[in-house]
């Protein structure tokens, strides 16, 4: 072989080599180092989960009550009709001591027959018509109460009070709330010598307490304006708020 040869086939494998090493860095890359690949993998995050609650005390400023007017009459017509009106006396004293309409409703009526001691014979009818009404100023209510008998209510059959607007209420329960999980969650980390990192997530619930009712009876009687203790409702606000630990 001579120089031109040997020249022309050192250039020509000069050249194979050149494309390999062309498609190799192209293909495949660098491989990662141990360090690298171990500086991809996120450390898992450590988190705590735990229940808040708080609770505040108001004074109700409204009540409902169940009024109602029970008649009996040898028959159903001569019952309704007294029933008839002795319920418009009551709605109309009702308005007169500033019950709003809106604030006046039909909770039931009925009609059903009386029997005599063998129960097989009807004696009579009686109705009942029951309204709820929505007192809104509590220093009336038992005067409220005494008027309405007087005008021809007999039957009351319960009282619950309530809080017209209780969101001031509310806000207070949820920061105790807050503040009662924040502090469980301190006082759980220290012990595993953690410390409380950002808010995750925040969850609440709230509720009522139940109100005493007043049990049914009969008000035909009753003459001096009746006594009314709303006493306290309880609102409760529970949490449960989630950590990170550091």
């Amino acid at each position: 072989m001579d120089a031109r040869q040997i020249a022309g086939a050192t250039a020509a494998v000069a050249a194979v080599v050149a494309v390999v090493a062309l498609v190799a860095s192209v293909g495949f890359g660098t491989a990662p180092t141990p360090a690298a690949a171990q500086a991809t993998t996120a450390a898992p995050v450590r988190t705590i989960s735990v229940a808040g609650h708080g609770a505040v005390a108001g004074t109700p400023d409204m009540a409902q009550v169940q009024i109602g007017v029970v008649t009996t009459a040898k028959t159903a017509d001569a019952a309704l009709a007294q029933n008839s009106t002795q319920t418009k006396a009551m709605l109309d004293k009702l308005k007169a001591l500033t019950i709003d309409a809106k604030d006046l409703q039909t909770a039931g009526i009925s009609i059903y027959p009386t029997y005599d001691s063998s129960g097989t014979t009807i004696t009579g009818y009686q109705v009942s018509n029951t309204v709820t009404v929505t007192i809104r100023d509590l220093a009336s209510a038992g005067t409220l109460l005494d008027e309405v008998v007087v005008a021809g209510a007999n039957s009351i059959g319960g009282i619950s009070f309530g809080i017209a607007d209780t969101r001031a209420l509310l806000n207070d329960a949820r920061k105790a709330a807050v503040a009662d999980a924040q502090a469980r969650a301190a006082t759980l980390a220290t012990a595993a010598g953690l410390k409380v990192g950002d808010v995750i997530s925040i969850s609440e619930s709230a509720a009522y307490s139940p109100v005493p009712m007043m049990a049914a009876g009969d008000m035909a009687m009753a003459r001096e304006a009746v006594p009314i203790q709303p006493g306290q409702q309880q609102i409760t606000v529970d949490i449960q708020m989630s950590f990170v630990l550091r």
